[in-house]
């Protein structure tokens, strides 16, 4: 478990399967953040998605294995592509789930 500001857990969902949906804010968009996070997604094992927002941040949701996914937040927090620098990352939504909802993790056009 993580320690100091910025950290979190989980927690109480052991190994079983959760969906959380996030933002990220900094300089998160034109620095392949959104290519960065669904290679880094897919080696994790996970689902789900991730999109450009209007206002500069970065919306996604991933499913699957509690310990995966906290170790997903933790490289969405700290970590992100080569040239992004994050300032926060919001957790949106958090759930337990008893499967994933989506077959992969996908890029997402932002909508106009």
């Amino acid at each position: 478990m993580a320690h100091g500001s910025g950290g979190f857990s989980l927690g109480g969902e052991k190994d079983g399967m959760v969906s959380v949906k996030f933002e990220v804010h900094g300089r998160v968009q034109g620095v392949f953040f959104r290519a960065h996070t669904q290679e880094q997604a897919q080696q994790m094992g996970l689902t789900g998605w991730v999109q450009n927002m209007p206002g500069g941040t970065v919306m996604g949701e991933v499913q699957g294995s509690s310990g995966h996914v906290e170790k997903m937040l933790h490289w969405l927090r700290h970590v992100g592509s080569p040239q992004s620098r994050i300032d926060k990352l919001d957790i949106v939504e958090r759930k337990v789930i008893a499967e994933p909802a989506f077959a992969s993790f996908e890029v997402r056009r932002r909508k106009r």
